[in-house]
């Protein structure tokens, strides 16, 4: 009888232990689809964040007149510069759609447009579900002149652009920008 107990008993506890690593086995494998759709989100992120950090930082680069940005509202910009460095000045653009990105499953997410003149216009399908910009004048005041504009605020959000277990993973950047040339 006591063998009897004793093999019910290791029974159960291997059931246990089995129930546990399957458990756990499950939590490493959801962790890790976490993390994958975190890691490409933020891969994301930095290819927005370098090519638009490029271009706001040549703001105005060898552009001589007064007129360095000619259009500047919440979603929406267009200034002149140099980007390449080949003595052509370039009137540069960026603007949210207001349209959904049918490439992704995402809902939120939007089309950001790069238009360069010499190049066209490059539609970004990265997950972007925000962005907006604020301007500043010399002393840090919000200002609506474009000639008087010296410094201005990017913030985004980037989301994944296809959800796992209906959640949407997702990064915010935010940065206040100052081209030199603007100064």
């Amino acid at each position: 009888m006591t063998e009897f107990h004793d093999f019910l008993c290791s029974i159960v506890i291997g059931g246990i232990i089995l129930t546990m690593v399957l458990g756990f086995n499950t939590n490493i494998a959801e962790k890790s689809v976490t993390q994958s759709f975190n890691s490409i989100v933020q891969s994301n992120l930095t290819t927005v964040t370098s090519m638009l950090e490029h271009d706001f930082r040549k703001m105005g680069y060898f552009v001589f007149d007064s007129l360095k940005v000619l259009l500047a509202d919440t979603n929406n910009i267009i200034f002149r510069a140099d980007l390449d460095n080949d003595g052509t000045i370039d009137t540069v653009g960026y603007r949210m759609s207001y349209t959904r990105d049918t490439t992704c499953v995402n809902p939120r997410a939007r089309i950001l447009y790069r238009v360069i003149s010499n190049q066209g216009m490059q539609s970004i399908h990265l997950g972007v579900t925000q962005f907006k910009l604020w301007y500043y004048d010399g002393q840090g005041f919000p200002t609506a002149n474009l000639s008087n504009i010296k410094s201005i605020k990017v913030a985004f959000h980037v989301e994944s652009m296809a959800p796992y277990d209906t959640i949407y993973a997702g990064a915010y950047w935010e940065r206040v920008i100052k081209p030199k040339n603007l100064r």
